[in-house]
């Protein structure tokens, strides 16, 4: 996927969760976030959110507007 499609993922876990996660996790997110019809007739779905710690909140925005 477009990695505007992770940051945008990666914001939405943001938004809803108060977490902050690395682009690489916005990238597992963006299948139940964006893509939601991929996931249809699974019972049960894990994504594994990993934190952020290492993405500086300056930098996270940074990539957001570009």
């Amino acid at each position: 996927m477009p990695d505007e499609e992770a940051i945008r993922a990666a914001r939405q876990f943001l938004d809803e969760y108060n977490v902050l996660v690395e682009p690489a996790c916005g990238a597992a997110l963006s299948v139940p976030y964006l893509h939601p019809e991929l996931l249809e007739g699974m019972e049960t779905v894990v994504v594994i959110a990993c934190g952020g710690v290492s993405t500086p909140w300056k930098k996270y925005q940074g990539w957001q507007s570009s």
